[in-house]
């Protein structure tokens, strides 16, 4: 990646996922990986950053937030976000319409797959 990267925020509500993706941020090249479970939890980070006048260049969330991807990413605006999904799930056609093919990172996934994504987004 030719970007410089700094700040990411993952969003998924399993814990050992959520250790996993931030892992493998962090291995990309994420200086700072914030987590959250929820999409409340993600809100307050990015309030939290945003008073800091920190910047979060990244949001990576998971489709099983009970509170939804697609309203994870209206949270976010400008923010780009990148849905972690389940090809078997219908549902994430809807999600690839609204946020794009690009945004889609399909289980299982490893470091390739990651960095994949990110370059389409950022």
């Amino acid at each position: 990646m030719k970007k410089t990267l700094e700040r990411v925020l993952v969003v998924q509500p399993q814990e050992e996922l959520r250790a996993y993706t931030s892992a493998l941020l962090s291995e990309i090249g994420f200086r700072h990986v914030l987590q959250a479970s929820s999409l409340e939890q993600a809100s307050l980070v990015m309030e939290n950053a945003q008073s800091k006048k920190q910047v979060i260049q990244l949001v990576v969330c998971d489709d099983a937030l009970p509170e939804g991807a697609l309203a994870l990413h209206r949270e976010a605006k400008a923010i780009p976000c990148a849905v972690i999904a389940d090809p078997t799930n219908p549902r994430n056609l809807r999600i690839a319409a609204r946020l794009g093919v690009p945004s889609l990172l399909f289980r299982p996934y490893g470091k390739a797959q990651i960095e994949r994504v990110i370059a389409a987004l950022i």
